[in-house]
């Protein structure tokens, strides 16, 4: 039992890390309230924190010398309250964009250890399992905050009252502080380790004693640029999803946070179902995934009812959160023990960069096309033959 409230309380850590985007639903209020900025402005001071969580954990390294792991992580969700709720005070475009900036760095103090604790405390099977958990938490917080913050809109209130959401960081707090605060990490139990389906292919166990990071520097871009890559267009979907269903005549900012919610209800599932497709597809986990992404962006983008638009949205959730999970679980297995937080770092610092570039990325599609169906399909465009090309490549290796 008191193993099991462990476990709780470490998921329970990741469970607002990405509803930084769950205020998304509020962006078409917001544009209005901000009449004198145009709407990239508005989605930035959504995709904002990315920068300031990236930052941060380009800085972890250092920052683990000078402060401990439990003063950064109850520091983080002390700010991650605190800034969280502040829109509620003043609605000043430069006074949300720098609590939105702090809201960020209170993020960053706790990622990297919401993985690396898993990654020391599991291994094998029970670590995919953990790390499908992990990415599940996340979504499931933000399904329930993205839902939470519609309703709240759907009440005819304000817009900076959906910011209401950052309170829930108060109880999880409460949770680390009673279970995990004073526990030790146990160490990872040990057993074999699978063949990666992605990144570069391991040609032999290498001793921790022996690894270097320097040795590893390709491998930290590579996953790096992969967390990117994916996070990145998760957001983008997020920012754009509530305004697309405005301009198809769709609904209004309700129907939004509810599209939104069962999308990332999608990728809860497909989370705490990781370990079982990646049993099952093996090395093709990627490719397929990477398929059925390009498939449900076209969807969206064509998508002349609600039903397709749903369809499609479960699609993209589904996908985006096994391939997000794939990444980790792959950089887990491929870097030796003495490497798991530089490389957790370095894909954490991947995925906050395509947060954080998600509203600049939007702008440079809006310049070919600013109708908000255009970036579902340009993504759609170009992952479909990826995944398609990955897996006749992976089929000719085998």
């Amino acid at each position: 039992m008191s193993n099991n409230l462990k476990k709780g309380a470490i998921l329970s850590l990741s469970l607002l890390l990405t509803t930084t985007f769950s205020i998304s639903t509020a962006i078409p209020a917001m544009t209005r309230f901000y009449a004198g900025y145009s709407i990239n402005q508005v989605e930035q001071l959504v995709s904002l924190p990315s920068l300031a969580v990236m930052l941060i954990i380009m800085l972890h390294p250092l920052l683990s010398r000078l402060i401990s792991k439990n003063v950064s992580i109850i520091t983080g969700l002390i700010l991650l309250f605190v800034t969280g709720i502040m829109p509620l005070f003043s609605q000043d475009y430069t006074y949300v964009f720098v609590s939105r900036m702090i809201h960020g760095v209170g993020v960053g103090l706790i990622n990297v250890y919401a993985v690396t604790i898993i990654n020391e405390s599991f291994s094998g099977q029970e670590r995919a399992a953990m790390l499908g958990y992990r990415g599940a938490a996340e979504i499931l917080g933000n399904i329930i905050c993205t839902f939470i913050a519609g309703q709240i809109l759907s009440l005819g209130v304000s817009w900076q009252y959906s910011f209401l959401i950052y309170a829930a960081s108060a109880p999880i707090l409460l949770l680390y502080l009673l279970f995990l605060k004073s526990s030790k990490a146990s160490g990872p139990v040990s057993g074999s380790v699978p063949d990666n389906s992605v990144g570069p292919a391991a040609s032999g166990a290498v001793s921790e004693a022996a690894a270097s990071w320097k040795n590893y520097i390709l491998a930290f871009i590579f996953y790096g640029l992969c967390g990117m890559v994916i996070v990145g267009i998760n957001c983008c979907n997020t920012i754009r999803i509530p305004s697309l269903v405005i301009e198809k005549g769709l609904g209004a900012e309700a129907e939004a946070s509810i599209l939104s919610s069962l999308r990332m209800g999608a990728g809860f599932l497909a989370g705490i179902s990781f370990w079982r497709f990646e049993q099952r597809l093996g090395k093709q986990l990627q490719p397929v995934f990477f398929i059925a992404l390009g498939i449900g962006e076209l969807a969206i983008a064509f998508s002349s009812d609600i039903f397709m638009l749903f369809i499609g949205s479960l699609i993209v959730g589904a996908a985006l959160s096994i391939l997000t999970t794939s990444i980790f679980q792959n950089a887990a297995e491929y870097f030796p023990l003495s490497l798991s937080d530089k490389a957790t770092t370095a894909t954490l610092v991947g995925c906050n960069l395509g947060s954080g570039l998600a509203s600049y990325v939007l702008y440079l599609i809006d310049c070919l096309n600013d109708k908000m169906y255009t970036s579902f399909l340009v993504f759609g465009i170009i992952f479909l033959p990826v995944g398609v090309i990955l897996m006749i490549k992976k089929k000719r290796r085998s």
